[in-house]
């Protein structure tokens, strides 16, 4: 798994033109209660089995503003490829859209989310909280840790 974790990636794949990078960025936007609600003690799954690119869960309370993000990788006692902390989130808003950054070493991105259909979500990139052109990201957002 990329080191990086899965929103780090989203130039790569859109660079690769995966099936998992769409263009547009249209609301409704989720606000900063929802994100927290959504994420914390959540894992995000970008793809899915057995062919998951992602799987991070936020160890954040679902209140809690920001939290570690921990890569599943191939679980927490494979000697090989452990389950390992790769960054952090914060959620923050602007007016009554929510925003959500992860930060993974020195880079960081910065996301809206929109709601698409049950527990799947786009997490749209942003310049700054004043513009997000995108590209989108699908993800499936599955209650505690573990593989997607």
């Amino acid at each position: 798994m990329n080191a990086l974790g899965y929103l780090a990636g989203i130039v790569c794949i859109v660079a690769s033109g995966h099936a998992y990078a769409v263009s547009a960025c249209s609301g409704p936007y989720q606000n900063a209660t929802q994100i927290k609600a959504l994420v914390g003690q959540s894992t995000v799954c970008v793809g899915s089995t057995p062919n998951a690119t992602w799987s991070e869960y936020h160890d954040g309370t679902t209140s809690a503003a920001s939290g570690n993000v921990i890569d599943w990788k191939k679980g927490r006692t494979d000697p090989v490829d452990p389950t390992t902390q790769v960054g952090t989130y914060a959620v923050t808003a602007s007016g009554s859209v929510g925003f959500i950054t992860y930060t993974y070493g020195s880079l960081s991105y910065l996301y809206v989310v929109t709601p698409v259909a049950g527990t799947t979500y786009n997490f749209c990139l942003c310049t700054s909280q004043a513009s997000c052109p995108g590209p989108n990201t699908l993800v499936t957002i599955k209650a505690g840790q573990g593989a997607c």
